[in-house]
């Protein structure tokens, strides 16, 4: 699949009189256009000249971690016939555990940047699901997000309720400044699933009881599941997240 979302880039620029001395370079942050790995596991009974239409599930990993970490689960999906994709976030970092990616950039010199990157990642994953259903036989689609992928999925799937039959958001948060209440009002007829770890320090449960709460007084039909675990989405609570899938259809 190709997706040539917009991203910003880094450019440094460096202004000097001579060469005498250290550079210290002026960072800049350019918009352009990359190509991005999607890892996408098909169902195995996937025919498209079948007529039958597929659930395509659009898995968006945590800050941090890459495609391949959020793609191991994804047996479950298509044993279920079930689409699994998901795309890597763009912007790469060094981390004392490795290359880690991020939806956002996090340069707190440039917050403009910062926003526009996070513009351009909604618009990215909205690349991601029309690529899909223009080649993929994809009936309704859901949009699943771990820590800042579930932040993303709140984003992108309330600013394009269109394009989504539900949304999944483990160990994540919900703020409503993110969202105009024209905005919130728009997408009530999502149904959303939240699961939590009762022992998450990364992110505390308190933030997805309040999300809970907020979502319905905006009416929101909302799938509320904690679990005996820390920041991380054991294979049961999946399960349970599966079930709701299925319960949509």
């Amino acid at each position: 699949m190709r997706v040539t979302p917009a991203v910003l880039v880094v450019c440094c620029l460096t202004l000097c009189g001579g060469f005498a001395g250290a550079q210290t370079p002026t960072t800049l942050h350019m918009e352009g256009s990359a190509l991005f790995k999607c890892l996408i596991g098909l169902p195995y009974d996937y025919d498209p000249d079948s007529g039958r239409s597929y659930p395509l599930v659009v898995g968006l990993h945590g800050y941090g971690s890459n495609a391949e970490h959020f793609f191991v689960a994804g047996k479950l999906f298509t044993e279920q016939g079930i689409i699994y994709a998901v795309p890597q976030a763009p912007y790469s970092f060094q981390s004392s555990s490795g290359l880690g990616h991020s939806w956002s950039l996090r340069d707190t010199n440039d917050q403009e940047a910062n926003e526009r990157s996070s513009a351009l990642a909604i618009d990215y994953v909205v690349e991601v699901v029309e690529s899909l259903k223009a080649q993929y036989a994809v009936g309704d689609v859901y949009l699943f997000g771990f820590s800042q992928g579930g932040a993303y999925t709140y984003l992108t799937g309330f600013e394009h309720p269109e394009l989504f039959a539900g949304l999944i958001a483990f160990g994540s948060r919900f703020n409503p400044e993110w969202f105009t209440e024209e905005t919130l009002t728009s997408a009530s007829h999502l149904p959303i699933f939240i699961g939590h770890g009762e022992q998450d320090a990364g992110i505390s449960i308190r933030a997805a009881q309040e999300g809970k709460r907020i979502l319905e007084a905006f009416a929101y039909e909302v799938t509320y599941h904690a679990f005996d675990a820390g920041h991380m989405i054991p294979v049961d609570a999946l399960r349970v997240a599966l079930e709701w899938i299925k319960d949509q259809q």
